[in-house]
């Protein structure tokens, strides 16, 4: 290393003739800050700035701002790493996404093995990973339907519950077929919501949790499912830009499987008519210009056109 070093220019070397041989007395680092850069090593005093620039900030989220704050009993190359975590899991709510472990590491660092196990530790402890969408096990589908899941090993009563049940995606991803008849499926982003149009609408619709942005093993056990007992589909997500970016994105299972959806309960017309209503914030006016430019059913058009026009979004659990 000290002789690539040297021949790179990187270091000058004071050297000393002593019993026939030279020997080495001292090492100047010429570019030390650029070096520590090049080879990804951490520059304490760029690290020390940025924790001074980053360190008063605030996040919304109470619990994400506590533990922010006690980042700074910490070792600040320490804390600038945490710090990142902090923010993509803010991003993670504000996007309204929900998935496993892998499936935030992925989302965090772009792999899914990219969180340590400390870390991993850290945010638990911290913040409650699950009460934020972070599974620590399998990714689970719930759901009610007049159907039954046929395995090897036997049959599943989907609808045998009077409510709901949870099925892994492993279990779906198995399944040899889903026997029964349904008028339609119904996906519903709100969990209270879904339990009241599970419990209203189980008994002859297919009713499905949609769990924000689905991650990839829910839209693959979802799109067994439909490919089993192909049904149209009635997708309810909150009627604001990330709802309906969601039904969007949701609906392209139906689309890969020939079969036709529909915007449920998210129109001009409900949202208008809610007796209270949040007002959009600066992602939320992006998202829409994006939507926008976008083909979309005529009733997601006309609520996207709705919230650029009034500037107010609304939540699903207010009116299903």
């Amino acid at each position: 290393m000290h002789d690539w070093l040297l021949d790179a220019g990187w270091i000058d070397t004071l050297e000393e003739f002593e019993r026939g041989r030279w020997v080495s007395r001292a090492v100047n680092f010429r570019h030390p800050a650029l070096l520590r850069r090049q080879l990804g090593l951490r520059d304490a005093e760029a690290n020390a700035a940025s924790w001074r620039a980053l360190a008063a900030e605030h996040f919304d989220d109470p619990a994400l701002d506590r533990a922010h704050a006690a980042l700074a009993d910490l070792p600040v190359h320490l804390a600038l790493r945490r710090r990142q975590l902090l923010v993509a899991l803010a991003d993670w709510i504000a996007e309204k996404r929900f998935g496993t472990r892998r499936d935030f590491a992925l989302f965090a660092r772009g792999s899914t093995k990219a969180i340590t196990d400390a870390e991993w530790s850290w945010l638990a402890a911290a913040l409650g990973l699950e009460a934020h969408g972070v599974m620590r096990h399998a990714m689970t589908i719930e759901l009610r339907a007049p159907t039954t899941l046929v395995l090897a090993a036997g049959r599943i009563d989907l609808g045998a519950a009077p409510d709901f049940i949870s099925i892994t995606a492993l279990t779906i991803g198995s399944a040899l077929g889903l026997e029964g008849a349904i008028d339609a499926w119904r996906l519903v982003e709100n969990r209270t919501s879904f339990e009241r149009v599970a419990r209203a609408h189980g008994h002859r619709d297919a009713v499905v949790w949609l769990p924000g942005y689905p991650p990839l093993a829910w839209r693959e056990a979802v799109s067994r499912l439909v490919s089993f007992l192909p049904a149209p589909a009635l997708i309810a997500c909150d009627p604001d830009p990330d709802g309906i970016r969601i039904a969007a994105t949701t609906a392209q299972i139906w689309e890969l499987l020939g079969c036709d959806w529909l915007p449920w309960r998210m129109d001009a017309q409900t949202l208008s008519s809610l007796p209270s209503r949040k007002v959009v914030t600066g992602r939320d006016r992006a998202q829409i210009e994006a939507l926008l430019t976008l083909s979309l059913p005529a009733a997601l058009r006309d609520l996207a056109q709705w919230i650029r026009e009034h500037g107010e979004k609304g939540e699903q659990e207010a009116y299903l």
